[in-house]
């Protein structure tokens, strides 16, 4: 996935918002938009079983706390419209063989994406199984999807959207109203 460094602050970063609303970071944002990529997979792959859910475990690091709290905000805000459920999220130690496993795969994506002679394939949303499984025998196929500054916009305007229901939620509750 990619994020234009430019796009993130113009779009994203920039513009009013409350002083204390506290927006994700870059990494968070990339981290949501593969959250939102693995749920539409998924509900393509196992729409039928109702008691699936997606589980993440990520590396420990810098950045794993970040993405804790993304996974909590995406799986408090779920509606049944969404289709499989938000369900876990675990920080591991690198010695975990499923960690090692998508370091590995992570790793050849990074050298080919180095080589010369690596076709791109650009993903248009939604992005379906069947589009990934068209590549099936290449070398290393790797897969770009941008994130641009609709989804930027998008998401900034639903973390103003939610804020300001959590301000009129809470002085409704003070006032008595609820």
């Amino acid at each position: 996935m990619r994020l234009d460094r430019n796009d993130f602050k113009e779009v994203y970063r920039e513009g009013e918002r409350p002083r204390k609303l506290q927006l994700q970071s870059a990494y968070g944002l990339l981290f949501r938009a593969w959250v939102e990529q693995a749920r539409r997979i998924a509900n393509e792959l196992y729409a039928d079983q109702a008691a699936s859910g997606i589980y993440v475990m990520l590396e420990e690091g810098p950045k794993a706390g970040a993405a804790m709290d993304v996974f909590r905000d995406m799986r408090n805000a779920q509606t049944i419209a969404d289709g499989i459920p938000l369900k876990g999220f675990a920080i591991g130690d690198k010695s975990y063989p499923g960690l090692q496993l998508a370091d590995m795969t992570a790793h050849r994506g990074w050298i080919a994406e180095k080589r010369e002679d690596t076709k791109f394939h650009k993903l248009e949303e939604p992005v379906s199984v069947r589009d990934v499984k068209r590549r099936i025998g290449e070398p290393m196929a790797v897969y770009r999807l941008q994130l641009d500054r609709e989804f930027l916009a998008a998401v900034k305007e639903g973390i103003l959207a939610e804020d300001a229901w959590r301000i009129e939620y809470g002085r409704r509750k003070a006032s008595g109203e609820i």
